[in-house]
C-alpha cells in the first residue's frame, strides 16, 4: 500500500472539510466550521492568517465566508488573473515576435553595419531559443558583424513599470521586472562545481559585465543535504556586477 505524504493528506482532510461544509450549510457562516477550525489548530496555523470565500455560482449569498475582505498576498493565484487579461486583451491566438534586422549590406558572410534585435515583450525567449535564432542567422550567410548588437526594448513604457520588490530580494529571477527583450527571463544560473582540487563557480551564460568572487569553503563529510548554507553578495560598480560567492558547501553533494 502506498504511503501518502503528510502535506498530501492535510490538504486531503481540509478539502473534505471545505466539502462537508459546502455540502451541509444553506447559509454564510461568519465563523469557521469547528472541523476545519480544529484543523487549523492542529496545524499550528491562526485562523487570522486565512481567508475563505465559498459561493455557489448564480447565488449571491456564500456559503462560508471568513475574514473574505481582509487583504491579502495572492501568490499563484494572480496568474488567473494575468492569463484572463491577457486572453481578453491579445487573444488566445496571440504569438510574440522578436525581429531582427541589418542596419546594412551582407557581403561574403559579413554585415557591413548593425545588428538590430527588436523585442516585443515575448516571455518565453530562453537561451535555447536564442541559439535557434542565432543558428538561423548564419544559416541565411551571416557569419560576422562589422557594427553593434543594437537591442530595442523600447516598446514597454519603462516609467510605468515599478521595479520595488514585495521581499526585497532584488536578485531573485521571480523579481525580474517586466522588458521587451529579456532573454532567458534576465537570469543568470550559477553553478558550483566540485573538482579535484577544491569548488569552482561558474555562470550560465557568461558574460563579460559579470564578475564572481569564490569565496566558498568545502565543507568535509556526507552530502546529507547540507547544500543550503551558500551566500551571495552583489556589488556594482559602473558596469560592471560583482557577486562574491560565500558559504560552505559539501564536495559530496556534487554540481548544485
Amino acid at each position: 500500500m502506498m504511503k501518502k505524504h503528510p502535506s498530501i493528506f492535510r490538504a486531503t482532510v481540509l478539502l473534505f472539510c471545505l466539502t462537508s461544509v459546502i455540502a451541509s450549510s444553506n447559509a454564510a457562516l461568519a465563523i469557521l466550521p469547528d472541523r476545519l477550525a480544529k484543523l487549523l489548530n492542529e496545524e499550528g496555523i491562526p485562523p487570522s492568517s486565512i481567508s475563505i470565500l465559498i459561493k455557489e455560482a448564480g447565488v449571491s449569498m456564500p456559503l462560508v465566508s471568513h475574514l473574505a475582505d481582509t487583504p491579502r498576498n495572492p501568490a499563484s493565484t494572480m496568474k488567473l488573473l494575468t492569463t484572463s487579461a491577457a486572453l481578453d486583451l491579445l487573444g488566445p491566438n496571440y504569438h510574440w515576435v522578436t525581429k531582427v534586422y541589418l542596419n546594412g549590406p551582407l557581403k561574403a558572410g559579413t554585415l557591413k553595419g548593425d545588428l538590430v534585435l527588436k523585442g516585443s515583450g515575448d516571455p518565453w525567449f530562453v537561451i535555447e531559443r536564442f541559439w535557434k535564432l542565432l543558428k538561423n542567422l548564419r544559416a541565411r550567410g551571416l557569419k560576422h558583424i562589422d557594427g553593434d548588437l543594437v537591442i530595442d526594448d523600447h516598446l514597454f513604457d519603462q516609467s510605468a513599470i515599478n521595479t520595488q520588490t514585495l521581499d526585497g530580494q532584488a536578485f531573485r529571477a521571480y523579481n525580474t521586472p517586466p522588458g521587451a527583450a529579456l532573454i532567458n527571463f534576465s537570469a543568470t544560473r550559477i553553478v558550483i562545481h566540485p573538482t579535484l582540487n577544491g569548488l569552482t563557480v561558474r555562470t550560465e551564460p557568461p558574460t563579460s559585465t559579470l564578475q564572481i568572487k569564490n569565496m566558498v569553503r568545502i565543507l568535509p563529510g556526507a552530502c546529507d543535504g547540507r547544500n543550503g548554507g551558500i551566500t551571495l553578495a552583489v556589488t556594482t560598480h559602473g558596469n560592471i556586477t560583482e557577486i562574491t560567492v560565500g558559504g560552505r558547501y559539501p564536495p559530496t553533494c556534487g554540481e548544485a
